[in-house]
């Protein structure tokens, strides 16, 4: 999903939007997703992946959630954000591999954004230290000046709700994983 690019005025990306990559590796995919699509247009499955978890791989929740340890939450801890359970791939995979989704470009993403909140309770987190959303609003004014994109799409990412349609992949099939499958033992 690094294709679309971090804004602070959008909070849901779908497939049909103008592509806005800011870093090299979102300008990068886009130049790859071109290639492929103009050249092999009927047999190429372009997904793009909201931030990939498992229960072995939690870099993507932890770093919008914890410092070392430590939990924190940004202001009231209410913005959305999409997320992808691995399991979610290998479903959408297994059904391209069976023609059961046409060639073109998807995302893929949980049924559901969560917020913030909802990874602190899944995490099962009590001791949370809050901080001011002024501060990351600083953060990214600084990445502004100094043009650190790093700097800008980081406090992006945690102080505006970041979510992804799946309304395109789920004509096809439905993406049933997600973190709240405590039973099926897919993040716990």
């Amino acid at each position: 999903v690094s294709v679309y690019g971090e804004k602070l005025e959008i909070d849901h990306y779908n497939e049909k939007m103008k592509l806005n990559a800011c870093s090299n590796y979102g300008k990068t995919k886009i130049e790859a997703e071109n290639l492929l699509f103009n050249k092999y247009n009927n047999k190429s499955w372009l997904l793009r992946f909201a931030p990939v978890y498992s229960k072995d791989f939690t870099l993507n929740i932890d770093r919008r959630v914890k410092i070392k340890n430590n939990f924190f939450k940004i202001g009231d801890g209410l913005k959305q954000l999409s997320l992808c359970n691995i399991q979610n791939i290998h479903h959408v995979i297994s059904h391209i591999l069976n023609d059961k989704v046409p060639a073109g470009k998807y995302n893929v993403a949980d049924k559901n954004p969560y917020t913030y909140c909802d990874l602190l309770e899944n995490n099962n987190a009590i001791k949370i230290f809050r901080i001011p959303v002024f501060f990351l609003r600083i953060s990214y004014l600084m990445g502004v000046i100094l043009k650190n994109a790093f700097l800008k799409e980081n406090s992006i990412k945690l102080i505006s709700s970041n979510t992804y349609s799946t309304k395109k992949i789920n004509k096809y099939l439905n993406l049933p994983f997600s973190i709240n499958d405590k039973n099926k033992n897919f993040y716990k």
